[in-house]
């Protein structure tokens, strides 16, 4: 299970942009709110609808991404079994860096670039999504 966001080219069908998320990623949730699609998110993946977005949608939702990428990368929080088993590995000895990696949202940016070049070369002014 998981969510996989597809975008096509509104006149064509072809497809010009694809993420996907993991069902139990927490960072699935991100494409949702930068899109402000929270409603297409059926919890385990997309609840399989289309979404037209225009570019100026496309490049608000990348500006978003790019102002808000530090509290965005933190969306899932940690649960205490997390924490407790964390502890644990680090009282044993294991050097573990808990906070996600820079480049964690690199998915739904490179998917956001994909559309908006799509849109700008091909003088569209949006893109046809799915979300499954």
């Amino acid at each position: 299970m998981g969510h996989d966001i597809t975008a096509y080219d509104t006149d064509t069908g072809k497809e010009v942009g694809y993420l996907r998320r993991g069902a139990g990623n927490p960072l699935a949730r991100v494409i949702y709110i930068a899109l402000d699609a929270q409603s297409a998110d059926g919890g385990c993946s997309g609840d399989g609808s289309w979404r037209t977005v225009s570019i100026e949608q496309l490049s608000s939702a990348l500006k978003f991404l790019l102002e808000n990428e530090d509290d965005l990368r933190n969306i899932g929080g940690r649960t205490p079994v997390f924490d407790s088993l964390l502890s644990s590995l680090k009282a044993s000895g294991c050097h573990i860096e808990t906070p996600l990696p820079r480049n964690c949202l690199d998915q739904e940016v490179s998917f956001l670039h994909e559309c908006i070049w799509h849109c700008e070369s091909n003088e569209g002014s949006s893109v046809r999504i799915q979300f499954a």
